[in-house]
C-alpha cells in the first residue's frame, strides 16, 4: 500500500480528539496558499492542514536501488490574539502537544505497517513554529519523509527510437 497523505491526515482529523474533521484543509502546491488563506479566514477552533508540495529527495545506494523520499507537512493552527504573546506561545505549545501525538500515531502505524507509512524515515520528522495565518492562526508546521523504492528502467512507448 503507497502512502497517501491527504486521506491519512484526514484520518487523523477524523480520530484526534483535539481536532475538528470539518476544519481540515489541504493544500498541494505553494502558489495555492493564497487559496488555502482565504478556506480558512473564518475558522474559530484547531485546525489540520495537510501540504504536499511533491517535493522529494532520491537517494541511490550504487546497488541499483533508487529510493524516492517525498516530503510532507502537516499545519496545526490554533487561533490567537495577535496582541497577547503568551496566548500565543500557549496556542503554539498546544499545538505542538498535538503534533508530538500525530508523530507517535505515525510511528506506531509505520511499526504496524499500515495506511502506506512502511517507509517512514522518522529521523527527518521536524517540527516549527508557524503563524500568523489569515491573522490570528499560529501553532506548529511537522515535515516528515516517507521513502519508496522507484523502478528507473526505461519504458520504450514513451521514446523515439
Amino acid at each position: 500500500m503507497e502512502y497517501n497523505h491527504f486521506s491519512y491526515a484526514q484520518m487523523l482529523a477524523n480520530k484526534h480528539k483535539a481536532l475538528n474533521p470539518t476544519d481540515f484543509f489541504t493544500c498541494s502546491e505553494s502558489d495555492n496558499l493564497q487559496s488555502l488563506m482565504e478556506r480558512m479566514s473564518s475558522v474559530n477552533s484547531t485546525v489540520l492542514v495537510a501540504l504536499d508540495g511533491k517535493n522529494a529527495d532520491f537517494v541511490y545506494n550504487d546497488a541499483e536501488r533508487l529510493s524516492k523520499r517525498p516530503q510532507y507537512f502537516l499545519m496545526i493552527l490554533t487561533p490567537a490574539s495577535l496582541e497577547d504573546s503568551a496566548a500565543i506561545l500557549t496556542t503554539q505549545a498546544n499545538c505542538e502537544a498535538i503534533a508530538l501525538q500525530i508523530q507517535a500515531r505515525m510511528m506506531l502505524d509505520s511499526r504496524k505497517y499500515q495506511h502506506g507509512l512502511t517507509g517512514l524515515l522518522p529521523e527527518t520528522f521536524t517540527i516549527r513554529g508557524i503563524g500568523p495565518l489569515c491573522d490570528n492562526l499560529f501553532g506548529v508546521i511537522m515535515g516528515f519523509n516517507v521513502e519508496s523504492g522507484i523502478d528507473y528502467s526505461i519504458n520504450p512507448e514513451v521514446w523515439e527510437e
